[in-house]
């Protein structure tokens, strides 16, 4: 839930979609909280309080957390592959023969294109917005 973006212009997604920034509408953070990992990947163990937590622990086998374990490296292992070789796919179309190629030297790029240069000062990163406090900087 700490991932949050505050800034004015943030996109809210599809029309009709809760904004992710509510933290007091419960429609909204029951849809995104829908998204999490821990509620979306396979062989993530659920309890729903700390007595079943540890009813659940208390039944666990060593062979069985082993197995629910080895279970999640593989999916991991998969993600990896299918993230990999998306990003593969678009740096190709992007990137490819007949693509612009990326420049050796962003800045002389940025200069003779836009000229523009990028300070070298660090930008201020103090949180002014807190849309969940109705607070817009």
């Amino acid at each position: 839930m700490l991932e949050r973006v505050y800034w004015s212009q943030t996109p809210g997604g599809a029309p009709g979609a809760p904004g992710p920034n509510d933290r007091r509408n419960h429609t909204a953070v029951a849809a995104w909280l829908a998204l999490a990992d821990f509620y979306t990947f396979p062989h993530v163990q659920h309890f729903s309080s700390p007595e079943d937590l540890a009813r659940q622990l208390r039944a666990a086998t060593p062979a069985a957390l082993r197995a629910v374990s080895d279970a999640m490296l593989r999916h991991a292992a998969a993600l990896e592959d299918e993230t990999r070789a998306a990003w593969e796919r678009e740096l190709a179309r992007t990137c490819g023969p007949g693509r612009r190629p990326v420049p050796e030297d962003m800045d002389a790029e940025l200069l003779a294109r836009w000229g523009e240069t990028l300070s070298p000062i660090e930008p201020d990163c103090h949180r002014r917005s807190a849309p969940d406090q109705g607070i817009w900087a």
